[in-house]
C-alpha cells in the first residue's frame, strides 16, 4: 500500500495561481447558494488504511 502524501501549502497555492483562483472556495462561486448544504453531512468519521484494509479483506472471506 502507498501512503497518502498531501500536497503542501505551497503546491497548492501554485496549483490556485495556474487556474487563476485565489482559494479553493473560489472553485464553488458558481453554485447556487439553494444547492449548498447548510449543515454538515451525517457520515461517520475516517479510518485509518489499515482498518479499510482489514475491512476489505473480512468482507472477502
Amino acid at each position: 500500500m502507498f501512503p497518502y502524501l498531501p500536497h503542501t501549502k505551497k503546491e497548492i497555492e501554485e496549483m490556485l495561481e495556474s487556474i487563476g483562483v485565489a482559494s479553493i472556495d473560489d472553485l464553488f462561486t458558481d453554485i447556487p447558494d439553494e444547492l449548498n448544504l447548510k449543515n454538515p453531512l451525517n457520515i461517520p468519521d475516517g479510518i485509518s488504511e489499515y482498518e479499510v484494509f482489514k475491512k476489505l479483506n473480512d468482507l472477502s472471506k
